[in-house]
């Protein structure tokens, strides 16, 4: 029985296996199919989209205008909501308009003259019309209440002509002088009234005669950044002092001192950047005047908007009717796929808003 076993076994193993393939031979039998069957590999729409937008250059193609014009994308400031317009620049001129959705508008010529006499003095000019049909009153001092809130409109022209010399190739310094013409209106903010149907004439100092100003004074700027207008590392740094006499009504006379400082940090080779902005502005009335309630960026009563994460999330506002401290610090991540860093700063895109109290005398 034992040798019938055995002889069964060796029987079998001596059979012939060419009738099944081995393993290696069936993948490189599937190996060929495949080669005789190759296909173009396909995209999908949005692939192809993707794909197409980026080898026809559209967003450097977009950047860089149309017959000398050039875009401008975002809102005009903070609370504008979103908005857009064009400029046009040729040596030493520069002409720009921006419009939002909520009805604000901007519009700015500049005339700029790198040398004068020599290298080391400048000179330039610039017009600045801004119509700004939001903005938003509380009343004046620190026990004004967010439930009050009111929105008015302001319109504003300004003229500021500055001279100076540059002591060093990133450093310039000078005089300056101009006109601002203000004027105040009825706000078109639909969630709040206008501030003349809850503030009178004491409560809101200015509302009915809007003052009109000469301003003078002097700046200083340090700029070192590698490239102007879309910077990858260095930063710029200016601080200003102006004072505004009140031609028309001689009642709102004001100081206002402004520090601004952007720096921007460049990480993965240069291919990202961090950059962050940090603003402040102080501004005392002159002795024997009071503070106009049209008050913005030009005026005494500086209006301070406490955050609560982006600039767009007011939660309370006050003024102040003899001194006045603001700040706002700004943090953008930019890649190379986004808008500058410059113009990112410009339109106070912020993902962090600090602002500081108010100081009383």
């Amino acid at each position: 029985m034992l040798s019938m076993m055995m002889t069964l076994v060796l029987m079998m193993g001596f059979q012939d296996p060419s009738g099944e393939p081995s393993r290696a031979a069936a993948l490189e039998e599937a190996r060929q199919q495949k080669a005789e069957n190759l296909q173009q590999p396909t995209r999908t729409f949005l692939e192809r989209a993707l794909h197409e937008f980026k080898e026809r250059r559209l967003l450097e193609r977009f950047q860089q205008g149309f017959h000398g014009f050039h875009p401008i994308i975002g809102g005009i400031r903070s609370g504008s909501g979103f908005g857009g317009g064009t400029y046009v620049e040729t040596e030493g001129f520069r002409a720009s308009g921006q419009v939002s959705l909520r009805g604000y508008q901007k519009y700015e010529l500049r005339f700029t003259t790198p040398r004068v006499y020599s290298d080391r003095f400048f000179a330039d000019f610039r017009a600045t019309h801004r119509d700004f049909p939001q903005e938003r009153f509380f009343g004046i001092g620190q026990n004004s209440r967010k439930e009050d809130q009111t929105s008015f409109r302001l319109e504003d022209t300004n003229y500021v002509a500055r001279f100076g010399f540059k002591p060093a190739k990133h450093v310039k310094a000078g005089v300056l002088a101009g006109f601002l013409k203000t004027n105040v209106g009825s706000g078109t903010y639909s969630a709040s009234p206008s501030i003349e149907q809850v503030f009178g004439p004491v409560e809101a100092p200015a509302l009915a005669n809007q003052p009109s100003y000469f301003q003078k004074g002097a700046f200083f700027e340090a700029d070192y950044r590698d490239q102007p207008g879309n910077p990858r590392s260095g930063g710029r740094y200016a601080v200003a002092w102006t004072s505004f006499q009140d031609l028309k009504l001689e009642q709102y006379d004001f100081r206002q001192y402004d520090i601004e400082a952007n720096h921007y940090f460049p990480f993965f080779n240069r291919r990202r950047v961090i950059a962050v902005r940090a603003k402040s502005t102080f501004t005392q009335t002159a002795s024997g005047q009071e503070v106009p309630s049209s008050s913005n960026r030009h005026s005494a009563a500086l209006r301070i908007c406490a955050a609560t994460g982006t600039t767009d999330s007011v939660t309370a506002t006050w003024l102040s009717s003899t001194r006045s401290i603001g700040g706002r610090l700004s943090l953008v991540l930019i890649s190379p796929s986004s808008e500058t860093p410059d113009r990112l700063l410009q339109g106070q895109a912020t993902c962090a808003s600090v602002i500081s109290k108010n100081l009383m005398e």
